[in-house]
């Protein structure tokens, strides 16, 4: 299996919404990056993202 690693995604958003993640992050009991991290997941997940990328590479493995 593909072996993943980690880099930095960026966005700029308001400070009213930094703030918003702040918060929620702070009543979730996480880090901002983990509370944003969670977001792009789960939409991910929603658009079967990772589903096709499993399926793709199931069909990789089987070919080699």
């Amino acid at each position: 299996m593909k072996e993943m690693s980690k880099t930095r995604l960026w966005a700029r958003v308001d400070t009213d919404i930094r703030d918003m993640v702040r918060k929620l992050a702070d009543v979730k009991g996480i880090s901002m990056s983990e509370y944003v991290r969670s977001l792009i997941i789960e939409d991910l997940d929603k658009r079967t993202v990772f589903t096709s990328a499993l399926k793709e590479a199931m069909l990789d493995e089987s070919i080699s």
